[in-house]
């Protein structure tokens, strides 16, 4: 009797055989998902389950509540050389990297920089000379401000300071007007417009204080050396010597009332530098002729001479000042984007020709520019908001994208990028749309409940937008798998059009070789399977470009 029982049982288990086999070989997707075939990322929530928080990974600045001075000069301390962790593959290259960082280190230094000092006593012209270029501390300034004491032979001094508003402030600042004269000025030779006079002022006010203690020693040794003799002759050389000492006075006071910023020209300083001039023993009316004759003339000659812009020294007077942001308003139901960069310079008469300056060399890469004085503003504000105008910029600040140099200004130089690149060619791409909206919400303040009203938005457009697109009384519904990585892509007819009811055709929006392409439906034998070819290159193709501009 065995062998009945065991072929009945032979027979269920072919059975089940079969249909296993008809199952995996035919419908594999028949018991299963899509979405299985999509990489799983441990870092992203897939989008059928939650709207997808993003990690916000932004420029870490340090306050009260995260760390103290101690830590930070301890990393100050600890911080090693940007250019042996970042060397080039041969010295030309090296050379190349540490002519950029010197250009950049002016333009912030133009933007984020004290020029001064003060007046050691109340009885002489002693002064002090006092220059520092500052930054919000962080992981990226350490290394900067790091850097930048290295080529400094380490000669400058840290100065960590708590800010108004909480946060901690690196200082690199020196006194030593030898230091400022021989190693520091030479350095910052590319300064623009009031900076670029300060070095100036200082330059010769070191030289005027030179000759002021020479000529005091000349006329200590004639008096020592007066006998009763040459007495006459003695007075006569001395008062020529008095005259010369308070005319160099009058220069040197003249030259730190200039050097003063023109914010902190209150009356106190008016009254105290008025006071200085009484050690001069000058006329009033010869002062006031000379006081503007004097400063005038070097204005006029040193003007002349100022250096030549370039692109690296403008784009580190970004990172000193500027900034990038994007907007976004509501254009019917999708989101609008306003993409923005902007600096600012002190209103002054030379920082506003300096702006015109910049406007006129933007001019000729076809960057379009302009400037604007708010009323009653103590600032210069100067914007680039033509969308074509940032791609340039874009290109000319960040070559190949290699932005190393960044700093602190890493994450809004990623959004500058990679806004660029999808800005125009969204607006009827959910997942470009979706992309776009990721992108500014990682790198940008925005708040999640904003992010998520308006993701939710952008889902409900191209729902409501698939439900009523019909094509030929033909209605497409039928969920499709996504091939591409990373993105989720729902089935739609965005970017594909039936062409003389003989083909599909798929016209996308990215710049893609071919941009237009046609799928027969004598080639995939039906309209439905011509179809499924289509929609499985546009999504592949979509998705491989976002994932080749590093946008997921």
């Amino acid at each position: 009797m065995h062998p009945y029982f065991i072929f009945k049982d032979l027979v269920t288990i072919f059975f089940f055989l079969l249909v296993l086999s008809i199952i995996i070989f035919y419908y594999p997707n028949l018991m299963g998902h899509s979405d299985n075939y999509i990489p799983a990322d441990p870092m992203v929530t897939p989008i059928s389950i939650a709207l997808p928080f993003i990690f916000k990974n932004k420029i870490i600045e340090f306050n009260k509540n995260n760390t103290n001075k101690e830590e930070i000069l301890i990393k100050l301390n600890k911080s090693s050389d940007l250019f042996s962790n970042n060397k080039p593959s041969n010295n030309f290259k090296l050379q190349l990297e540490e002519h950029k960082f010197n250009q950049i280190v002016q333009g912030i230094f133009q933007s984020k920089c004290h020029i001064g000092g003060y007046f050691i006593s109340k009885e002489d012209v002693n002064f002090k000379p006092l220059v520092y270029i500052y930054q919000n501390a962080s992981n990226e300034s350490i290394i900067f401000f790091k850097q930048l004491n290295i080529l400094f032979d380490n000669k400058m001094k840290y100065i960590i300071s708590l800010t108004s508003n909480n946060k901690y402030q690196i200082r690199l600042q020196s006194k030593d007007f030898n230091f400022i004269i021989k190693k520091f000025i030479p350095y910052f030779s590319n300064l623009q417009s009031d900076k670029y006079l300060k070095l100036i002022y200082l330059e010769k006010l070191y030289h005027l204080l030179d000759l002021l203690k020479k000529e005091s020693q000349i006329l200590e040794l004639d008096l020592k050396q007066t006998t009763y003799d040459n007495l006459i002759n003695g007075l006569v050389i001395s008062k020529e010597n008095n005259q010369k000492i308070n005319i160099l006075k009058f220069k040197i006071i003249n030259l730190v009332y200039n050097l003063l910023d023109n914010s902190k020209k209150n009356i106190n300083i008016n009254i105290n530098i008025k006071k200085k001039y009484v050690l001069c023993k000058l006329n009033s009316i010869l002062i006031e002729k000379m006081a503007i004759n004097y400063i005038q003339n070097i204005k006029t000659n040193s003007l002349k001479n100022v250096p030549k812009l370039n692109n690296w020294f403008l784009y580190g007077l970004y990172l000193g000042n500027g900034k990038f942001s994007v907007s976004i308003k509501k254009d019917g139901i999708l989101p609008l984007y306003f993409l923005r960069l902007k600096m600012f310079q002190k209103n002054t008469i030379n920082n506003l020709q300096f702006i015109e300056k910049i406007i006129q060399f933007y001019s000729i890469f076809n960057i379009k520019s302009y400037y604007l004085i708010k009323k009653n503003s103590k600032f210069i504000e100067w914007y680039i908001e033509d969308t074509n105008s940032l791609k340039k910029i874009k290109n000319i600040w960040c070559e190949n994208n290699k932005i190393w140099l960044s700093f602190w200004k890493h994450n809004q130089l990623k959004l500058l990028i990679k806004t660029n690149i999808l800005i125009n060619q969204i607006k009827y791409w959910k997942e470009g749309q979706l992309t776009l909206l990721n992108i500014i919400y990682k790198y940008t303040c925005m708040s999640k409940s904003n992010y998520s009203n308006w993701y939710k938005k952008i889902l409900y457009y191209f729902e409501k937008k698939n439900k009523n697109k019909k094509l030929n009384n033909f209605l497409w519904s039928t969920p499709f798998p996504n091939i591409g990585k990373g993105v989720l892509c729902t089935t739609d007819l965005t970017f594909i059009f039936i062409s003389k009811n003989t083909s599909w055709l798929v016209s996308l929006p990215i710049n893609v070789k071919p941009k237009a392409k046609y799928f027969f439906f004598k080639t995939y034998l039906t309209k439905d399977k011509a179809l499924e070819q289509a929609l499985r290159y546009r999504d592949q193709t979509l998705n491989d470009w976002l994932h080749s501009n590093n946008l997921i």
